[in-house]
């Protein structure tokens, strides 16, 4: 995709703003003055900054400019990526990694209370797993679509819109990192095999079941978390 000179601006300042280089409270010089900077005209500088208002990064008052915010007060799940950005220079994406897989644990859950409320018809469950179950093993792009797909089906059998908004960007980020699909997906079978398991409960859904599948995941992401160390 090609990278206009608004994405570069923006980019290069969402940086500075969460490696810290720009302090929350810190006022940004005028966009006369980052205009020249960037090369750029004055029109794409004031379009970069207010998406980073948008993002909760930037925040700008009369009489004091445009200043930094406290991103981890004011930002949202958008800024998971530059998060996992930091995590991976730091050497700490294995930390990173544990604290998204326990995210997704408990909306694991409640997807599993809602479904064993509704009890709906799993059709749709198995026959994503079953095109999983196709996908080639060696394509680790195609295969974290397929997962994807499956828990999308997944999703939609508890019927809840706030979940899957919730699960959303922290499945996204999980199967777009190279190193976390490559730990994912390091032994493709184990991943049928689980979707497999969660395949025999969603036949009689019962509340009682909940707790095996929780501990399944919970196996599979240490496992996940010790392959990336």
């Amino acid at each position: 995709m090609h990278e206009s000179l608004i994405d570069r601006c923006e980019a290069a300042l969402r940086r500075e703003v969460l490696d810290g280089l720009l302090e929350p409270g810190q006022r940004l010089p005028p966009e006369r003055d980052l205009a020249q900077r960037f090369g750029v005209n004055r029109v794409t500088v004031r379009s970069a900054l207010a998406r980073l208002k948008s993002a909760g990064l930037l925040e700008a008052r009369q009489g004091r400019g445009t200043t930094v915010r406290d991103s981890r007060r004011t930002g949202g799940l958008d800024l998971l990526p530059d998060l996992a950005r930091q995590a991976r220079e730091r050497g700490e994406l294995p930390a990173m990694a544990e604290e998204l897989f326990l995210i997704r644990l408990h909306l694991a859950r409640a997807l599993l209370e809602r479904i064993s409320e509704r009890r709906p018809e799993p059709a749709p469950f198995h026959q994503a797993l079953a095109r999983f179950s196709l996908t080639d093993t060696q394509d680790l792009e195609a295969l974290a679509r397929a997962d994807g797909e499956v828990l999308a089906a997944l999703v939609e059998l508890s019927g809840s819109p706030v979940l899957q908004l919730c699960l959303n960007p922290v499945r996204s980020l999980l199967a777009e990192q190279p190193d976390l699909r490559r730990a994912m997906y390091r032994a493709p079978a184990t991943n049928a095999a689980g979707w497999a398991a969660l395949g025999v409960w969603l036949e009689d859904p019962v509340p009682d079941g909940i707790e095996f599948i929780v501990s399944l995941i919970r196996e599979r992401d240490a496992a996940t978390v010790e392959a990336l160390r």
